[in-house]
């Protein structure tokens, strides 16, 4: 097909000699997995589109095929929104609609898929910054200044969360055609939730008992409106605290834990994405995540064979930017 082309096109690439000659060879290749990613987040620090493409370039001659674009955090949302302007417009730095367009189609042209990635229900003062009434105290925040976890993130029991984000979303779906779409659910605190009226409202109304499970209704809520648009929901594996998720879930394993609940997961025919984050964290110090390690890595998961159908779908390196600011920073990570 079209990448299978491109690949191709790159070996030749990497295979002209200093005269230009091309030595006769014969040459058998092909990915060993399907997903072979970077995660790039621009949230804690922004880079401009022109930086982007250039990670996509370099990411491409290695024949990685995924670029997972983390795009709103806690320090920030960068997608121009003109039905919810107070979004782009609280963070300052954006990429309009025409800019994401322009990288998704660079990318699509090197054989690189861009999975955008907006985290919620924590992780979300990019979002109530501009609109504090989506989250259960509707209490003003300022956008975070540091890395960390904050307590104040999305009501899940209010309706009016959920037209929000249909809302969003349907104005964000088009920009990119990846048929995935990273929700994240990670790292998200349930202090507001325990004092919420809605919430507890809302676990009545659908019987619930964990507030974790309150997290799994509000990820599957998402996953339908993403449905909607043909997408298929990515999630971190903490989303596996719950018995209650989204059918034909993307599961992106970062954080080792109960290795059982991954383990019951693929055993039961879950696709996921390999990124320990002992393993394959890029913004980590070289002495803990050197490029021997990253190279000779090998999935370790309890009990979990991790081979034939157990196998991941893919791999992917993960780039946190809260100490990464520059790019010259960014590319010698």
């Amino acid at each position: 097909d079209e990448n299978g082309a491109i690949w191709a096109l790159t070996t030749l690439l990497k295979r002209i000699g200093a005269d230009g000659s091309i030595e006769a060879c014969s040459i058998a290749d092909a990915p060993q997995v399907a997903h072979r990613g970077v995660m790039l987040d621009v949230a804690r620090h922004f880079f401009t589109a022109e930086e982007v493409k250039r990670v996509i370039e370099q990411i491409s001659l290695a024949k990685m095929n995924v670029l997972h674009w983390h795009l709103a955090d806690d320090q920030g949302w960068r997608i121009e929104s003109r039905k919810y302007p107070k979004l782009h417009q609280c963070s300052e730095n954006y990429y309009t609609q025409d800019e994401i367009r322009d990288v998704v189609d660079f990318a699509l042209s090197r054989g690189v898929e861009v999975v955008p990635e907006i985290d919620m229900p924590g992780h979300t003062r990019g979002i109530l910054a501009a609109y504090p009434e989506y989250s259960c105290s509707g209490r003003e925040v300022e956008l975070a200044k540091a890395g960390g976890i904050y307590k104040v993130i999305l009501c899940a029991g209010a309706e009016k969360t959920y037209s929000f984000l249909e809302e969003l979303l349907d104005e964000i779906c088009p920009l990119f055609p990846s048929k995935r779409f990273h929700i994240g659910g990670d790292e998200a605190p349930k202090v507001e939730w325990e004092t919420c009226p809605a919430c507890k409202q809302k676990m009545e109304s659908q019987g619930l008992t964990r507030y974790g499970d309150l997290q799994g209704y509000f990820s599957v809520r998402v996953s339908e409106i993403l449905k909607k648009h043909g997408k298929q929901a990515v999630l971190w594996n903490d989303v596996l605290e719950s018995d209650i998720r989204p059918e034909d879930m993307q599961l992106q394993y970062w954080l080792p834990g109960d290795n059982r609940l991954l383990a019951e997961y693929i055993a039961q025919g879950g696709q996921w994405i390999y990124s320990d984050m002992f393993e394959l964290y890029l913004d980590y110090p070289h002495a803990m995540t050197s490029v021997r390690k990253m190279y000779g890595n090998r999935i370790d998961i309890g009990d979990c064979a991790c081979d034939g159908t157990s196998a991941p779908y893919g791999y992917e390196a993960c780039l946190w930017t809260e100490q990464v600011e520059t790019n010259e920073q960014l590319e010698q990570h």
